[in-house]
């Protein structure tokens, strides 16, 4: 039953309602809960869409459940350490989808942003169309934005105030571009 179209839509409507409220709430008991409901509904829905859960997914995953944790045991410094792992899992999956992209000839060479936009699932036809008509030194420039962020975001932890700024402005606008254009809203 929860799996079914209508159980799938009231877990999401949960989903939403906890997180509307956790951002606009103070910590109470009530937090430990609807932090609770999340954790459980991410994990329910991954084994509703084993195929279609993508690295937003897991992240999601990984910081409801360290969240969670860090509230119902708030034993000495089991909070820092809960955000220490959570910035460690965030930095470690940037550098690494940096690296895979760094090896790859396609994103290297500049064509795979217009190839993943070109496809049917996760593209936009005008944008793919658009960078098919753009010198390739613009489309390689792209490609190598993305490259580069992922692979230098590890500074983020050593740039002082206000240049680490600059990493998470690039991390959002490459957040809302997936969003938008590619229809991945988790991401955001």
């Amino acid at each position: 039953v929860v799996f079914e179209k209508k159980g799938i839509g009231i877990l999401i409507s949960l989903r939403l309602f906890s997180s509307t409220y956790l951002l606009f709430s103070p910590f109470t008991t009530l937090t430990l809960y609807l932090i609770g409901l999340i954790a459980i509904t991410s994990l329910l829905l991954s084994f509703r869409n084993i195929a279609g859960n993508d690295g937003s997914d897991q992240m999601n995953s990984i910081i409801c459940i360290t969240l969670l944790i860090t509230f119902l045991f708030k034993v000495g410094d089991i909070g820092r350490l809960g955000l220490y792992f959570i910035c460690a899992q965030s930095i470690l999956s940037y550098v690494v989808a940096g690296i895979a992209k760094l090896i790859s000839p396609k994103w290297r060479n500049g064509m795979a942003i217009y190839e993943i936009m070109n496809t049917k699932t996760y593209g936009d036809k005008r944008v793919a169309h658009i960078l098919k008509t753009l010198p390739p030194v613009f489309t390689r420039f792209l490609n190598w934005n993305i490259i580069s962020f992922e692979c230098l975001y590890i500074l983020v932890i050593f740039l002082p105030f206000p240049f680490f700024l600059i990493f998470i402005v690039w991390v959002i606008l490459f957040h809302l571009y997936i969003a938008v254009l590619m229809g991945l809203n988790g991401f955001f």
